[in-house]
């Protein structure tokens, strides 16, 4: 096929009437802004309050957190900073051990006696804050090194624990083999 026949066959589907009365008038007149236009909203107003809000936010959170915090055992003098190192090492090393020794049969004592050491921690992060604010340093020294022995009595003694559930399990199934 042709232009011409294709033109042709299509004439009939052009939409060649003349607009309404008045089209080109109002028409003109949109051109002109008579119209009304919508107000789209302004972004940047709300961007800005949210970015303000999150800033000051932040700021006063990082304020509080640095209210919060306390003076380690360590920053009091070289001796407790070896007795904290000392402490954590030994805590760690158990809590390893513990890992180790964890399954699906023991998780709920493991996670309750966590859960005591979750407490000694906040009670140490409370005596870090009196230490930053109090004269009688000395007491509560003993009392941070005191926390430091608990945690590391509640770790033995759950380790200790572990250990006699693994025995009496190993005895049952023995005399059940039998």
């Amino acid at each position: 096929m042709n232009l011409e026949s294709k033109i042709n066959e299509l004439k009939n589907q052009l939409d060649l009437a003349e607009p309404n009365i008045g089209h080109f008038n109002r028409f003109e007149a949109k051109l002109k802004g008579n119209f009304s236009k919508k107000k789209e909203p302004n972004y940047y107003k709300f961007i800005a309050i949210a970015a303000s809000l999150v800033l000051f936010t932040s700021i006063g959170f990082n304020v509080f957190q640095a209210n919060r915090k306390g003076v380690e055992l360590a920053d009091t003098s070289p001796k407790m900073k070896e007795t904290q190192t000392y402490f954590a090492t030994v805590i760690q090393e158990e809590l390893t051990k513990i890992e180790k020794q964890k399954n699906t049969s023991n998780t709920k004592i493991i996670d309750d006696a966590m859960s005591q050491l979750n407490t000694l921690k906040i009670e140490y992060q409370n005596l870090t804050i009196e230490l930053k604010n109090n004269k009688n340093k000395q007491v509560l020294i003993f009392a941070m090194i005191a926390n430091y022995q608990q945690r590391i009595q509640v770790l033995q003694n759950l380790l200790q624990n572990l250990s006699t559930i693994k025995n009496i399990k190993k005895n049952n199934y023995e005399n059940n083999n039998i």
